[in-house]
């Protein structure tokens, strides 16, 4: 027999998990950047601060992670199995300021993936060089507890968004939106609720 909804028992569920989740309390850990090497030499310097960083930060995605099967079949059924897993890049919005100084500092950390300006040859970086920082997401509850946190690692930025300008009236900040590509991630579920 399925069991019967209890407003009770689920109240009481929800308290013991520290309450339900609100998408509007996030913090996000961007890297310094300072001392990425880019492709034709130099190194790239970052003039954003974490604060910086932090605070222009309107809306983060936790990654999702995939798995990916193919079909196998045994005799007569057919049965899914698991050849890997692809993890989707996640997007960050960020407000600017008139120095567009977000956009800036992922332009610079670009750089160290491919050179940009016209009158350089067009070379790509390594790797290894671009994608050693590590960006983090954590989720809080309504108290300011940390709730859950996920570490993606070997990050880089693959796309920044145009910015649309135009003559009509504006009436909230500029935005732009940033995608990341990582290697992998780790999860640390930082409140717990009671085993019963």
């Amino acid at each position: 027999m399925a069991d019967v909804f209890a407003p009770d028992r689920f109240r009481a569920t929800i308290g013991n998990n520290f309450g339900l989740a609100f998408t509007n309390r996030f913090q996000v850990k961007f890297p310094k950047i300072d001392g990425l090497i880019k492709p034709n030499g130099g190194a790239v310097f970052d003039k954003t601060t974490s604060e910086d960083r932090a605070l222009f930060c309107t809306a983060a995605g936790m990654p999702g992670k995939q798995l990916n099967t193919v079909n196998r079949g045994y005799g007569i059924e057919n049965q899914l199995s698991v050849t890997g897993h692809t993890m989707p890049e996640v997007g960050f919005t960020f407000y600017l300021a008139n120095t567009l100084s977000m956009r800036e500092y992922f332009e610079r950390w670009m750089q160290a993936a491919s050179s940009t300006t016209h009158d350089e040859a067009q070379y790509v970086g390594y790797y290894d060089e671009y994608s050693k920082c590590d960006v983090e997401v954590a989720s809080f509850a309504r108290l300011g507890a940390k709730g859950y946190t996920v570490k993606l690692f070997n990050c880089f930025p693959t796309s920044i968004n145009t910015i649309e300008f135009s003559n009509q009236p504006q009436t909230q900040a500029a935005e732009m939106t940033v995608s990341i590509a990582y290697r992998t991630y780790k999860t640390k579920q930082e409140l717990t609720a009671p085993i019963g």
